[in-house]
């Protein structure tokens, strides 16, 4: 299955009323060094790029859509095979407090559709409330509430998430990809032998459709 495009903007940018996003969140400390330096050499000269391009919108969209899957390959590939990061989203007890907290998104005017908690990231697809001015102030509140109740239960201080990484989903076709990437992602990563066995997967009821695969 290949990897849903993303913006490598601030989620700030993609965080629209009305819009269907693909997010990944991730703990803070995962991702050694080379990695990030990686991602952000990558982000410095897709800048350039662009800013080259600045008057040729199609090359622009080229470069943009390229640097998108190059970084985020390289952002899935540090979340899977970093071992000497933080995994603390595998305890079942810091699982449901994140759990609980995204699905409060849910009970206010989000349409959460489907995510998957991974050990050590998270991704989730839901559409933002169409009436709401400023989405993106929910969305960091979600990261700052479960911040505090997993500090709290680990008995620690400091950041527990690094920032977001997200797309819109703008037709349906993106919406299924990705979907099907989230609620493969812990069967692709053998924690299970099938992805509906893992139980930190959920898949909105009005969404079944999109599981089908």
């Amino acid at each position: 299955m290949t990897s849903p495009s993303f913006s490598v903007d601030d989620i700030s940018n993609v965080a629209q009323p009305g819009k269907t996003l693909f997010l990944t969140e991730y703990l803070a400390g995962t991702l050694n060094d080379p990695i990030s330096k990686a991602i952000k050499r990558e982000k410095e000269v897709l800048n350039k790029a662009l800013y080259g391009a600045r008057d040729q919108p199609k090359h622009r969209f080229s470069l943009l859509q390229n640097a998108k899957r190059k970084i985020f390959r390289q952002l899935e590939d540090g979340l899977e095979k970093q071992a000497r990061g933080p995994s603390w989203l595998k305890e079942e007890a810091i699982a449901q407090i994140v759990m609980e907290s995204i699905m409060a998104l849910d009970c206010g005017g989000f349409k959460l559709i489907c995510y998957c908690i991974m050990p050590n990231h998270m991704h989730y697809l839901v559409k933002l409330p169409l009436h709401d001015a400023s989405p993106y102030d929910a969305l960091e509140r979600f990261k700052c509430l479960t911040s505090l109740k997993i500090n709290k239960l680990l008995k620690r201080s400091g950041s527990t998430w690094q920032e977001s990484f997200g797309c819109i989903a703008e037709n349906e076709q993106t919406l299924k990809r990705c979907a099907q990437y989230i609620l493969v992602h812990p069967e692709k990563a053998k924690l299970v032998s099938h992805w509906q066995a893992w139980p930190f997967t959920f898949v909105n009821e009005g969404y079944r459709d999109l599981a089908n695969f």
